[in-house]
């Protein structure tokens, strides 16, 4: 079973979270609408690594309505996709959630902040990112006072 991910960059900056993503998912297939110029801000190897789909009109929901266009090719022409990942903060996407369990496939939605009432019940899984990076920053931050106090123990001993 194939999973795509759809990332609205313009509602949630994918560098930011690109670690957490790609750790909670195994696929590599990710197609990231952005505009331009936050496009010109991302580094080369991240740029080689994903599908980047530069939307030029920069009129309101241009991103939005590209990531939907793209996702309903996919559904229509890419049988093997089983589960469709949208990473964003925008219930715009509840329609397009609905037309993709229709065909009996799955739907998740990755947000970085609490979601809107509105997509109870809509999603098969929501996820908030934002939770998932606060817990990752905790544990590496305990991690290396953990081993800063392992350092002290040591330099006692050897005192």
């Amino acid at each position: 079973m194939t999973t795509m991910v759809y990332v609205d960059n313009d509602n949630i900056q994918f560098t930011k979270y690109e670690d957490i993503i790609t750790s909670s998912l195994n696929t590599s297939f990710y197609k990231i609408f952005i505009n331009e110029y936050e496009l010109s801000k991302i580094d080369e190897s991240i740029k080689n690594k994903h599908k980047f789909i530069v939307c030029n009109n920069n009129g309101k929901n241009s991103l939005d309505i590209s990531l939907t266009i793209e996702c309903m090719k996919d559904l229509l022409r890419n049988h093997r996709i089983h589960t469709y990942v949208i990473v964003s903060n925008d219930t715009d996407f509840i329609p397009l959630c609905k037309e993709v369990k229709e065909y009996g496939k799955s739907c998740i939605l990755f947000t970085d902040r609490i979601p809107n009432k509105a997509t109870n019940g809509i999603y098969d899984k929501i996820v908030n990112i934002g939770d998932c990076k606060r817990d990752k920053d905790i544990k590496e931050h305990q991690l290396r006072e953990l081993e800063k106090q392992k350092e002290l123990e040591q330099e006692r001993r050897i005192n």
